[in-house]
This record gives structure tokens, sequence and C-alpha cells, in this order.
């Protein structure tokens, strides 16, 4: 069955319509962020930014003045003369992103900084517990000694990297 000139006619129209939309939307410019979310991107970039400076500090000055003796003493004939620089920059970049997403954002959205504090150190104490008590159960040198050493300094620094980013990121914004 044909369509009536009418109704081809609408049809038609409707088409040229749906197009002209579409071709305004291509020419309109797209606003890529409100103010609020600016806002929040210069949040989350100052918390990294600042975990990642307060956690590598922490555990840097912790492994060149009291852990490394630890760990030589414990593990000689294990540990490389020299450390593998692009697995350690990587850790000290990707470790401080999983503080922001799971302690420091939540306590920037509750306004409470306990709550860096303790996710913070939740996070430290699941990662390197995870990490020592495998490294425990499979390396025959790794002691129980330097698995709790290595676990709670994890979980201290963890939680103040943390509290530390949110009191900066506050003190920013």
């Amino acid at each position: 069955m044909a369509q009536s000139p009418h109704k081809a006619d609408r049809a038609q129209a409707e088409m040229i319509q749906g197009a002209a939309q579409i071709v305004d939307a291509i020419k309109t410019p797209v606003k890529t962020s409100t103010p609020a979310q600016g806002k929040a991107m210069k949040a989350h970039a100052v918390a990294y930014i600042s975990a990642t400076l307060a956690f590598a500090i922490l555990d840097i000055l912790w492994l060149s003045l009291a852990g490394a003796a630890l760990f030589k003493r414990t593990l000689e004939g294990v540990l490389l003369t020299d450390i593998r620089i692009a697995p350690a920059v990587l850790f000290y970049l990707v470790f401080p992103a999983g503080l922001v997403v799971f302690a420091v954002s939540p306590a920037l959205k509750a306004h409470a900084p306990m709550l860096a504090l303790g996710f913070g150190a939740l996070l430290g104490f699941f990662a390197y517990a995870t990490y020592d008590l495998t490294n425990f159960a499979t390396i025959k040198g790794w002691t129980a000694q330097l698995a709790t050493i290595d676990i709670a300094c994890g979980t201290l620094w963890s939680a103040l990297a943390a509290l530390a980013a949110y009191y900066i990121t506050t003190w920013v914004n």
C-alpha cells in the first residue's frame, strides 16, 4: 500500500528536521564540565599529588634509614644490588591512586578526616598484608618479624598519607 502524498511529505519534513537538529548539535560547542565538576577534578588532582608525595617520602625515608638494613639482613642473597626503578616508580604512582579512591575521596565527601585516616590504614593493611603474607608463605628467607614490621609500616604510612592528602586538599580548595 502506497502512502498518501500528504503522509510522505510529512515524513520527509520530519527527516529533514531531524537532520537539521543533528547538524545543529554538531555545530554547538560541547561544554565539557560544570564548575562543580572542575572543582572536583582539581580536588582529586591535589589529593593524588599530595598522597603520592606524602606516601613516597614516608616510605623512602623508612626504606633508606631503617628498613633497608632489616631487609638486607633478613633477605641477604635474595635482594638485587640495584633496585629496578620502573616497577618501584609504578608502585609509587599506582598505590596513591588507591588511597585517593578508597580513603581520601570518601573522607572529602563526608568532611571527615578520620575517615581518610581509617580507610587509608585499612587499604595499607590489606595491601601490605597481601604482599608480606604471600612472601612469608612462599619465600624461604621471609620471616614473621619482617612481615609484621612491613605490614605495620605500610598501614601507618598509608593512613598518614591519606590524612595528609585530605588536609592538603581541603586547604587548597
